[in-house]
């Protein structure tokens, strides 16, 4: 009989095939890595400068609810002719109209309207926040 050597017996181990990358696509992948957390960085840290025009839209407030001035049909035709029935004339300036809105209040035939849970008044460049009662 022949004898085996011990070291015979020993299962071999199976060796890992090692996978590398070239140096070529290895270098690319590094550069391209890095460009891209450079460029997510510069994203994320870098404050957004808002030009003029954005500031003042910005600073003014956003439309609440869902009412959409364009779609109503009315004139300010209408207002203007409801409001001489009930006994307010129309005003040249703003001087007159500051002239006159305390006797108008006063009489009752306007209100002021302010914010509030019902209304939310904004700035207004064209009109005064006043109403009929």
């Amino acid at each position: 009989m022949m004898e085996t050597n011990e070291a015979q017996m020993k299962p071999v181990a199976k060796r890992k095939k090692k996978y590398r990358l070239k140096k070529g696509v290895k270098k690319k992948l590094l550069i391209f890595g890095t460009m891209l957390i450079v460029v997510i960085a510069v994203i994320t840290f870098y404050p957004y400068r808002a030009s003029e025009e954005e500031r003042e839209e910005l600073s003014e407030p956003k439309i609440i609810g869902m009412i959409r001035v364009d779609q109503y049909s009315d004139l300010n035709e209408l207002h203007v002719k409801f409001a001489v029935k009930n006994g307010i004339k129309g005003f040249k300036s703003d001087k007159e109209f500051r002239g006159n809105i305390d006797n108008l209040t006063a009489k009752g035939d306007l209100v002021k309207i302010e914010n509030n849970s019902y209304y939310v008044i904004d700035k207004l460049t064209h009109s005064h926040p006043y109403l009929t009662p």
